[in-house]
């Protein structure tokens, strides 16, 4: 398995998530420590002796925090992590992100984990989500940037933040 594919589709979706004790790492530790976390992870698998390939470090990994106001009252809605992978465009890069995005409340509460994937076959990107029982979903092509994914993610979340 490809150690990014692990980290984006497995780790993070399985540590932002409560678990069946409730609970769960914090999206704002997560921010603050996402590139030494991102490459330690990394170099865990590593070792296990799964995968050779390039190795990262907390350099190629960046996170950043975001609020959203509501649109009438100005106030924060919910808070999102954008998260910034180790990404090249090409056919060994198929299904792995070069962003994901976790959107919570303002407590860190009621999370939901977005990922950007690429697909190689129709050389576009996927927006989908992982859910904390690891199910996937796919909504569809989204035009790459961080505005045309944070608004189509604020949309699809905008249903649920009512």
């Amino acid at each position: 398995m490809n150690p990014l594919y692990f980290l984006e589709h497995q780790f993070l979706p399985s540590v932002v998530y409560p678990g069946p004790d409730g609970q769960q790492l914090s999206p704002f530790l997560l921010g603050n420590g996402f590139g030494p976390l991102s490459a330690s992870v990394l170099t865990d698998f590593a070792e296990t002796g799964e995968e050779d390939g390039p190795s990262y470090t907390e350099r190629d990994f960046a996170a950043e925090g975001l609020e959203i106001r509501n649109e009438h009252t100005g106030l924060p809605q919910c808070y999102v992590l954008r998260m910034y992978f180790p990404f090249e465009e090409g056919w060994n890069f198929n299904t792995l992100c070069p962003r994901a995005y976790l959107v919570h409340g303002l407590q860190g509460e009621d999370p939901r984990y977005y990922t950007v994937e690429y697909d190689a076959n129709t050389m576009g990107y996927m927006l989908c989500s992982w859910d904390g029982e690891g199910d996937h979903t796919n909504y569809g092509p989204v035009d790459l940037g961080e505005d045309p994914e944070l608004a189509l993610i604020l949309k699809r979340e905008k249903r649920r933040m009512v």
